[in-house]
């Protein structure tokens, strides 16, 4: 083999060596890319998440507090039934017995 073939294949050998060097740093850049992207992408989906959870609280909340004054309402309706219906039952038995001490 000649001089020159030698020097060739030589430099052929050192171009891809520092080839291979060039795509395994570049391959490791990628990757580190890919990872702080993940991470982003990440973080972006937790604080999406807890907007969720919030806004999904605060509706549960919001219908809780319907329901309760909901029921608020329907117990003070029943509470005035109930005043007005003992305050009938009150009359009649003030008469019952005014009746039975007048018949005596």
């Amino acid at each position: 083999m000649s001089m020159d073939a030698i020097q060739q294949v030589a430099e052929a050998e050192k171009k891809a060596a520092a080839y291979k060097v060039e795509q395994a740093a570049h391959a490791k850049k990628l990757l580190a890319d890919a990872e702080i992207e993940a991470r982003e992408i990440l973080s972006a989906q937790e604080q999406t998440s807890a907007r969720e959870t919030e806004t999904l609280l605060k509706q549960a909340e919001s219908r809780a507090d319907a329901a309760s004054q909901k029921a608020l309402e329907e117990a003070k309706r029943d509470c005035e039934a109930l005043r007005r219906q003992a305050e009938g039952n009150m009359e009649r038995g003030a008469e019952f017995i005014v009746e039975r001490i007048v018949s005596g």
